[in-house]
C-alpha cells in the first residue's frame, strides 16, 4: 500500500500552514525530488485538489509558485478524484481561485474530461454557474480549450495555438504517469509541420517563463550551463495577463515584470542575469498612457518584499528613463517613501536631479511638495558632495539646467554652498557657485533673445557656447526653442555651431527632430538637423520617433493636439505653480482686482489665456463686472457657453455625460440673468451683435 497524502508534510502545511510556512515546506519537498502525485485515500486527489481546497492561501504571485513548481515535479494534471473530478472541475467552483485555474490549463490539463456525472469543468460554469463564475468564466476562455485538446483536433486551428503560445502554455505535459511532448500531436502530419515550427519557436521561452513564475532561479541556471534555454526570448509577454477583471482591460505583462511579483529573489536575481529590456514600456491599462516597466517595480500591488530584490533590480535600470509626465525613478522613489538607501543607489548611478517633469518640478521640488524633508536633505547634501569633491562639470551642468538649489543651500551646521565651495573646493567650483545666479539669468537672457528673434543678441549671449546647453523649465534647449518660434536663422547657427546639443531632449523626451517635425514645415531644414547629427530613432517618453510628429504620419487631428501639448506646457507650469484657478477665484471672493490682474499678466506671458475664459462664469455669478471686464479686454472669450452646473446629486453623473435635459447657456444669457449691464455692453461690442 502506498503512502496516504494525508500523511505528508505538504498535505499538513498547506491545510494548517501560514503562507509563509507553506512556502518553505514546498522549497524542502522540491529539493528532495520526492514524488508529487501521492494521492488521498479518502478522496481519490491528488495535491493539486488538496490546494484548490485552500485556494484562498494561493491568490497572489508569490503563493503561486507553490504550483508552479509542482507542475514543474511532472504531477500529474489530469487526475481525477473518486467523483471523477479533475482539479480543474474542483477549481472552477471557487469564487476568485482564477489563478491556480490559469496555472492547470498552462500546464496541459485535459479540458475535455468528465466527472461521474458527464460534466465537464465548462460545464460547470456554463450550467451550474457556481459564485463568482463570471469571472472564472472570463479567465477560463482566455485559454479554452487548452494546448493539449486544441491540438488534437483534426485541423487545429493556428491561431488559436498560437495565442495559447503567446499565453505561456507548457509544450510538455504529463499523461498517464509519463511526461509527453505535445509535439508529438503533430509531428506524423507533413501539413501540421508549420504548427511545430510554431511549438518550437515557443517551447524554451514558455518552459523558462513557467519556470521563473515556479521561482526556481537555480533551475534556470542549471539549464543555461546545460545549453538548454538558448532560444528564449527573454523580452516575452504574456498575452493573457490582466490586472483584474473586470475593473482593468487585458494588458500584456513582460515576463521580467510578472517575475518580480513573485518575490523570490533567486528567480529575479536570475532574470536579471538573462539582461532583459526593463525599458520597455507597459501600462496594466490602455487607457493609461505607457510607461517603462522598472516604473512598475516601486508602484506594483506586488512588489517585491526584500529591499536586496528592490536593488538588485534597479542596479540594472538606466538612471536616465523617464515616466510619461517626465518624472525619473527618483522622483518614484520619494513618491513611493522609499529607504534612503534606494535613493542613494540612484543618485550612485547618476539619476539626473536637475530634470523636471510636466508641470516643472525638480525631484527636490517634489519632495518639498510632499512635505518629505528628508529626500529634501539627502538631494542638497548631494549637491554640496559635488561641490566639496571639486566636480565642477556637475556643478555646472545643474546651473545650466535651472536648477534652482545650489547657491542657496546649507549644510546641517548651516554653512551655505557659497562658504562651503570657497573653503572646500577648488577656485573653478567656488567662482561658478558664487555666479550661480548670475549664470541662470543669462540662460534666460539667451531664450528672451530667441523669444524676440534677435539674432544679433542671440549670437552675443552665446559668445561662450556652453550657453546652447541651457535649459527652460520646459527642458528645451536654446535650439529647440528656435525650432519653436520659427527662427530658422537662429536654428541653423546653433545646429551648426553648437552640435553638442543636438539630441538633448526637453522633459517629456522631445529632441529637436521631434519639434521640426510638428512645426516647421521644412524638409531642408529636418535634413540639415540630420547632417549636424540629430537621431532620427530617439523616441520620447510615449516612445514616439520625430517622424511620428509629422502631419503626415499622425493625421491632422493628432497633429494638433501635438502642437496644443508642446505650446501649452509653459502655461502648465504657471498655472501649476501659481495654483492658478484656485487662486483667481480667491481673489474674485474678495474682489481683489489687482491680484487678478498680476495673476492674469504671468498667464499673458506664458501662453493663451482663453484657456480660461470660462472663469468668467464665476465674475457674473458673483456680479465682478469689474473683474469680468479685464478679462474681456485682456482676450478672454466672450461667446462661450456653459452647461447649468446646478444638477441634483442624483443626476451629476447623466450631467457629466451630457445626457440630461440642461441646455447650454451662453456668457450674454448669464450677464442679462444676473443684470451685469456693462459686461453685456461690452459682449455685444465684441461680438459685433
Amino acid at each position: 500500500m502506498g503512502v496516504d497524502l494525508k500523511k505528508t508534510k505538504m498535505y499538513r502545511v498547506i491545510a494548517k500552514g501560514r503562507r509563509n510556512q507553506i512556502l518553505k515546506v514546498t522549497k524542502e519537498f522540491v529539493k528532495s525530488c520526492k514524488d508529487p502525485n501521492i494521492r488521498d485515500s479518502d478522496t481519490g486527489g491528488n495535491l493539486l485538489h488538496h490546494i484548490v481546497s485552500h485556494h484562498e492561501k494561493f491568490n497572489n504571485p508569490e503563493m503561486m509558485t507553490v504550483v508552479y513548481s509542482l507542475a514543474l515535479m511532472d504531477i500529474e494534471v489530469d487526475v481525477q478524484d473518486y467523483n471523477g473530478d479533475t482539479a480543474l472541475h474542483c477549481v472552477v467552483r471557487q469564487k476568485g481561485a482564477y489563478r491556480i485555474m490559469v496555472a492547470l490549463m498552462r500546464f496541459g490539463i485535459n479540458t475535455s474530461l468528465r466527472n461521474s456525472i458527464g460534466m465537464t469543468a465548462e460545464d460547470i460554469l456554463r450550467k451550474d454557474k457556481p459564485p463568482g463564475y463570471e469571472e472564472m468564466l472570463h479567465w477560463y476562455n482566455k485559454l479554452n480549450p487548452g494546448l493539449w485538446c486544441a491540438l488534437q483536433e483534426q485541423k487545429p486551428d493556428r491561431h488559436l495555438v498560437e495565442k495559447l503560445l503567446k499565453s505561456w502554455c507548457r509544450v510538455t505535459t504529463v499523461k498517464n504517469g509519463k511526461s509527453v511532448n505535445i509535439k508529438y500531436l503533430v509531428m506524423g502530419d507533413i501539413y501540421k509541420h508549420p504548427l511545430l515550427r510554431m511549438m518550437e519557436r515557443y517551447e524554451q521561452t514558455n518552459e523558462l517563463s513557467l519556470t521563473l513564475l515556479a521561482g526556481q532561479g537555480a533551475v534556470v541556471r542549471r539549464r543555461l550551463q546545460e545549453g538548454y534555454f538558448m532560444k528564449v526570448n527573454i523580452d516575452a509577454v504574456d498575452a493573457s495577463h490582466q490586472l483584474r477583471y473586470p475593473d482593468y482591460p487585458e494588458a500584456p505583462i513582460p515576463l521580467v515584470a510578472a517575475t518580480w511579483e513573485t518575490n523570490c529573489h533567486d528567480a529575479i536575481d536570475a532574470v536579471m542575469d538573462m539582461n532583459p529590456n526593463i525599458s520597455v514600456l507597459y501600462a496594466p491599462d490602455k487607457d493609461m498612457i505607457p510607461t517603462p516597466v522598472i516604473f512598475r517595480l516601486l508602484s506594483s500591488p506586488y512588489r517585491p518584499k526584500e529591499l536586496r530584490t528592490i536593488h538588485r533590480i534597479l542596479e540594472c535600470a538606466d538612471a536616465s528613463l523617464r515616466s510619461h509626465t517626465g518624472q525619473t525613478l527618483l522622483f518614484q522613489a520619494i513618491y513611493s517613501e522609499e529607504p534612503m538607501s534606494t535613493v542613494k543607489l540612484l543618485l550612485r548611478k547618476g539619476v539626473d536631479i536637475g530634470v523636471r517633469d510636466y508641470v516643472g518640478r525638480t525631484a527636490r521640488d517634489f519632495a518639498e511638495k510632499l512635505q518629505r524633508n528628508k529626500y529634501v536633505r539627502t538631494l542638497d547634501n548631494y549637491v554640496l558632495h559635488a561641490i566639496k569633491a571639486k566636480d565642477f562639470p556637475r556643478v555646472e551642468r545643474l546651473l545650466l539646467d535651472g536648477y534652482d538649489h545650489v547657491s542657496n543651500i546649507t549644510d546641517e551646521g548651516g554653512r551655505t554652498a557659497v562658504e562651503i565651495a570657497n573653503k572646500q573646493s577648488s577656485p573653478q567650483v567656488s567662482e561658478i557657485v558664487r555666479l550661480g545666479d548670475e549664470i541662470q539669468r543669462h540662460v534666460k537672457r539667451v531664450f528672451q533673445a530667441i523669444d524676440d528673434g534677435n539674432i544679433e543678441n542671440v549670437h552675443k549671449l552665446l559668445a561662450c557656447k556652453k550657453y546652447a546647453a541651457g535649459r527652460d523649465d520646459c527642458g528645451r534647449t536654446p535650439l529647440i526653442k528656435a525650432v519653436l518660434k520659427g527662427r530658422r536663422i537662429i536654428a541653423i547657427k546653433l545646429a551648426t555651431d553648437c552640435g553638442f546639443t543636438i539630441n538633448m531632449q526637453d522633459s517629456l523626451g522631445r529632441s529637436v527632430l521631434h519639434y521640426a517635425y510638428l512645426f516647421m514645415d521644412d524638409p531642408e531644414m529636418i535634413q540639415l538637423l540630420k547632417i549636424c547629427g540629430a537621431n532620427p530613432d530617439q523616441a520620447d517618453v510615449r516612445g514616439r520617433l520625430p517622424k511620428a510628429y509629422s502631419l503626415s504620419e499622425c493625421g491632422s487631428i493628432e497633429f494638433l493636439r501635438l502642437q496644443r501639448e508642446v505650446l501649452d506646457a509653459d502655461l502648465d507650469i504657471y498655472t501649476f505653480r501659481t495654483d492658478f484657478e484656485k487662486s483667481f477665484r480667491s481673489a474674485l471672493k474678495t474682489a481683489d482686482l489687482s491680484r487678478v490682474q498680476f495673476l492674469v499678466a504671468g498667464l499673458a506671458e506664458h501662453g493663451d489665456v482663453s484657456r480660461y475664459s470660462h472663469l468668467l462664469f464665476d465674475c457674473l455669478d458673483l456680479c465682478r463686472e469689474d473683474i469680468a471686464i479685464f478679462l474681456l479686454n485682456s482676450g478672454f472669450k466672450p461667446d462661450i457657453t456653459r452647461r447649468d452646473p446646478k444638477c441634483c446629486p442624483q443626476m451629476e453623473d447623466v450631467c457629466s455625460r451630457l445626457q440630461c435635459s440642461h441646455k447650454n447657456i451662453s456668457l450674454r444669457q448669464r450677464a442679462i440673468e444676473n443684470d451685469c449691464i456693462r459686461v453685456l455692453k461690452l459682449i455685444l461690442q465684441l461680438t459685433k451683435q
